[in-house]
């Protein structure tokens, strides 16, 4: 029988009997987190085109799916062409009808939550060998509530496929490129062919943005130094893990080559204020690195959720068996990594706004920076949760700490569902949004068939902050690419309704 290493096996073993309660703490967490996730795909259920999303299919009209992939990447196009990856998924949801962009909030964070459950799969065999499926998904749906509450413009970073694809998907592949990494780390030998499906995720997860690829190229750069760190404590996984990081950077590189050699990324930048040297670039982007933090900082009631989820959840399924304990100098090590690469990587995520705009990024830009943080954040207050639960001594007094931890857990789940109520109150005003954009598609499919020209529709409310809809002047670039879409010749949205 293995050896109770925990300060009262007693009190283990009375916590352990008890598994009952634990189904329902981790049931209850799950349907609190899930309320406000559904809230966010029913709201994004009502998205449909909106902004830059007309001129995606304004040049897939006009030229049909390969040809808009080799035009928008060597000649201007009112979007970002010289994003191949951004073209190419914009192109592919194109190819369906508008409401299929309702489909990608939802898509997008089931893809989270599967890829999440598989990192934490593969780590559980070194990490917590005995939680079970329930706590897992519970975990994966606190990250993700967090991050995209913490999003400083969720609209755009989830809802809004233009702003979503170039800053959200990145996250999507790097997190099943990270499940892939780990699971061949973790076995005695890589199976080759592998090597070669990461360097194809990771190219195809860098050509969405130039932000994307220098956050993924920070990332497993890192990891390649820690193998290089490691390498004669762990000599075998070290190698592995190398090799793995290795064909990622490759496949990062290799995309951030062609998003820099495109024609669109020089006739972009003339536009644009001259790059800043080496020092100013330095120094610009740890200016917005502290802004970023500093945001995150005034977060308080989010950040205590952040950090005593982890933290209690931890202590209690230590307390259960069902994690490893962590050691002081584990901790240390831990913590320090963390903390460096955390920051680290929020930095990569400032350097391409500052070189290209000399300017602090796009709000929509920084989900990355926001998951970034969220993991870091998450990770470390985990580890520390396993740490602290062996060190308390006496019965009482662990008794006590445990009841504390189960109670704050509990209390924490008050929080996604208070944040619900404005997530629902949402809802009619994109479900308003929705019926009046349905019928002005409808409206301008059947002008098109009876071979109408020029046609006036109702104009509609933005929808997405800080984004062009069409409007009354059928010369905005937003109404020209519609009427490309449309195969329409002008399309003046000046006729009234929205408020009526």
């Amino acid at each position: 029988m293995a050896r109770c290493h925990r300060s009262s096996c007693e009190g283990h073993s009375m916590v352990k009997s008890h598994s009952i309660w634990h189904r329902l703490l981790i049931c209850a967490g799950c349907i609190a987190y899930t309320v406000p996730l559904a809230g966010y795909a029913l709201n994004g259920s009502f998205m449909r085109y909106s902004g830059d999303d007309y001129c995606y299919g304004g040049i897939l009209a006009r030229y049909g799916f390969w040809k808009a992939q080799w035009l928008s990447y060597w000649q201007i196009t009112p979007y970002h062409g010289n994003r191949f990856s951004l073209t190419l998924f914009s192109d592919l949801v194109g190819l369906f009808d508008p409401k299929a962009n309702g489909v990608l909030p939802a898509l997008v964070m089931v893809l989270w939550l599967i890829g999440i459950v598989l990192i934490l799969w593969n780590a559980r065999k070194v990490c917590f060998p005995d939680l079970d499926w329930g706590s897992l998904f519970f975990m994966t749906e606190v990250f993700t509530f967090l991050v995209l509450h913490q999003a400083p413009d969720l609209v755009q970073s989830l809802y809004w496929r233009s702003g979503m694809l170039p800053y959200s998907m990145p996250i999507t592949f790097n997190l099943y490129i990270g499940a892939i990494v780990l699971q061949q780390v973790l076995r005695a030998r890589i199976w080759w062919p592998t090597t070669g499906l990461l360097f194809l995720l990771s190219f195809v997860s860098a050509g969405f943005s130039e932000t994307g690829a220098a956050m993924q190229a920070g990332l497993w750069g890192a990891f390649c130094i820690t193998a290089v760190l490691f390498w004669k404590r762990e000599r075998g996984k070290s190698v592995r893990l190398w090799l793995l990081c290795g064909s990622v950077l490759m496949g990062t590189i290799a995309a951030t080559v062609l998003l820099a050699l495109s024609p669109v990324t020089r006739l972009r930048l003339m536009n644009l204020p001259p790059p800043p040297g080496a020092l100013s670039l330095l120094k610009m982007s740890l200016m917005h690195t502290r802004i970023f933090l500093a945001v995150t900082r005034k977060q308080t009631w989010s950040n205590l959720v952040m950090m005593f989820v982890p933290l209690c959840l931890s202590f209690y399924c230590s307390a259960k068996g069902l994690t490893t304990a962590t050691t002081f100098k584990t901790l240390v090590q831990a913590l320090v990594f963390i903390g460096l690469v955390s920051l680290f990587l929020v930095f990569c995520c400032m350097v391409p706004s500052a070189y290209a705009e000399s300017s602090y990024p796009e709000l929509r830009v920084l989900i990355l920076a926001r998951f970034v943080v969220v993991a870091g954040v998450v990770t470390a207050c985990w580890k520390i949760g396993t740490f602290i639960e062996p060190q308390i001594k006496g019965r009482l007094l662990y008794a006590g700490v445990l009841g504390a931890s189960v109670l704050v857990l509990v209390a924490t789940y008050s929080y996604p569902l208070i944040w619900a109520k404005s997530i629902y109150a949402e809802m009619p005003r994109y479900q308003k949004w929705a019926h009046f954009w349905d019928a002005r598609d409808r409206q301008i499919r059947e002008a098109q068939r009876q071979g109408v020209s020029q046609i006036e529709v109702v104009q509609i409310d933005h929808i997405v902050p800080r984004v062009g809809e069409l409007s009354p002047d059928p010369g905005y670039w937003y109404n020209v690419c519609a009427s490309w879409y449309y195969g329409i010749h002008s399309i003046s949205a000046n006729q009234p309704g929205w408020d009526e």
